[in-house]
């Protein structure tokens, strides 16, 4: 498929798709969306965008909801019970600064600060703190990033942060009724 293909689908099967005027944000809206459904019949331009996307996102974004032409929201599922509305706040500058990003209403540059501050996160990668090393932060961001990269991002660190919640309450349920303590 070629983009103009690509944006004409987008435009068919996604509700106010017309209302955003950002050419590239619309390119990636649409290049999503057809990713999502299962069209990955793209030039070989659009391949490893594409490539990037793991089937574990494609499984777990429910939706793409246009809100404004800078609005976009992501309805995603994390470990198929967690859920999640991420808003991205696209700049009238994008792709040159990054987009605002809000995860069930909270900052997420705000939201890792506090994560790495309760010690929820181990850094086992010698990288600078969540916060500084994400690619919202205006320092790591450059117009070679795309709204996919954004995407694996949180999908990534929000797994990091539910995995051990989820083997936490595992093993307090199987100390509490087997009488195992489990390490």
């Amino acid at each position: 498929m070629e983009i103009n293909e690509i944006r004409e689908y987008a435009y068919k099967n996604i509700v106010n798709f017309s209302i955003l005027s950002n050419k590239r944000i619309k390119n990636e809206i649409a290049i999503l969306y057809c990713v999502l459904q299962g069209n990955t019949h793209f030039n070989d331009r659009f391949q490893k965008i594409i490539n990037s996307i793991t089937d574990e996102i494609k499984n777990n974004i429910v939706s793409i909801n246009i809100i404004s032409d800078e609005n976009i929201v992501l309805d995603i599922i994390i470990n198929e019970k967690y859920y999640f509305e991420i808003l991205l706040k696209f700049p009238k500058e994008y792709p040159f600064r990054p987009p605002e990003v809000e995860i069930n209403n909270n900052n997420y540059i705000k939201l890792l600060c506090n994560i790495q501050g309760k010690n929820l996160y181990k850094n086992n990668n010698n990288k600078s703190c969540l916060c500084c090393s994400t690619l919202c932060c205006k320092h790591n961001w450059g117009p070679q990033e795309y709204i996919f990269n954004i995407i694996t991002e949180i999908f990534n660190n929000l797994k990091i942060i539910y995995l051990p919640v989820d083997d936490i309450i595992y093993k307090t349920i199987l100390n509490k009724n087997i009488g195992y303590f489990i390490d």
